[in-house]
C-alpha cells in the first residue's frame, strides 16, 4: 500500500475479534495495534502504539531463538541532530530516553505513577557518554513523580536528587564498626 501524493490513504488488518488489529494511520504517521486512534501518554503521542482490553492484548513481546547467550534488546537512544541517520553529540543534561508508568485517573491516562529515566551526566566526547539512571515515583495527593533514586556514573547511589558525591552510597563506605555481642539470657514469651 502507497500513499503517493499525501492522499491518506489508511491501511489495516482484521482479525477475528478486532476491526483494527492492525491499522496505520497515515493523515497523522501512526500505527496502532488494537485501535484506530492513537492516545496521549505522559503528554505524547507515541508514533507505535499497542491498546487492549487485558495484558494479552496490550502487551509487547521480544523473543530470542538462538544458541548463543545474548538474548532480545529493547534499544533507546537519542543524539542532537535534526535528520534521520544523524549522530550528533547529546549535551550534558540531555534526556536520553526512559519508561514512564502511566495509570488512568478518571481523565485520562497522563498521569505518571514512576518512571526510569536515563540522562548525559557530564561531557560527552568520541565513544564517551557518561550516564545518569533515575527512578523517580509519585507520592500521594501528587500530579507528578519525584526522583527518589539515581546511579551516577561513578557507580554511586544518590537519593532524592541530592547529586553530592560525597553523600552517594558507593561500594563501601568510610568510617570504622566494631561488632558487639550480646550475652545473658532470653527470657520466655
Amino acid at each position: 500500500v502507497f500513499n503517493e501524493g499525501s492522499q491518506d490513504l489508511d491501511f489495516r488488518v482484521e482479525s477475528d475479534s478486532n476491526t483494527h488489529r492492525l491499522f496505520v494511520d497515515a493523515g497523522n504517521d501512526k500505527v496502532l495495534v488494537g485501535s484506530s486512534a492513537a492516545r496521549e501518554q505522559a503528554s505524547v503521542t507515541p508514533a507505535f502504539q499497542i491498546e487492549g482490553t487485558d495484558f494479552n492484548s496490550s502487551s509487547l513481546g521480544l523473543v530470542s531463538n538462538s544458541n548463543t547467550s545474548v538474548g532480545a534488546f529493547l534499544l533507546i537512544a537519542h543524539n542532537r541532530g535534526t535528520s534521520v541517520g544523524s549522530s550528533t553529540a547529546a549535551n550534558n543534561g540531555d534526556r536520553v530516553g526512559g519508561i514512564f508508568f502511566q495509570a488512568g485517573d478518571g481523565t485520562d491516562i497522563n498521569s505518571a505513577v514512576a518512571y526510569i529515566e536515563a540522562n548525559i551526566y557530564g561531557d560527552v566526547g568520541s565513544n564517551d557518554t557518561p550516564g545518569l539512571l533515575k527512578f523517580g515515583t509519585t507520592a500521594d495527593g501528587s500530579a507528578s513523580p519525584t526522583e527518589r533514586m539515581a546511579i551516577l556514573p561513578s557507580g554511586g547511589l544518590t537519593f532524592n536528587g541530592d547529586r553530592s558525591t560525597a553523600n552517594a552510597l558507593d561500594d563501601y563506605e568510610e568510617g570504622t564498626w566494631t561488632p558487639g555481642s550480646l550475652t545473658g539470657t532470653i527470657g520466655t514469651i
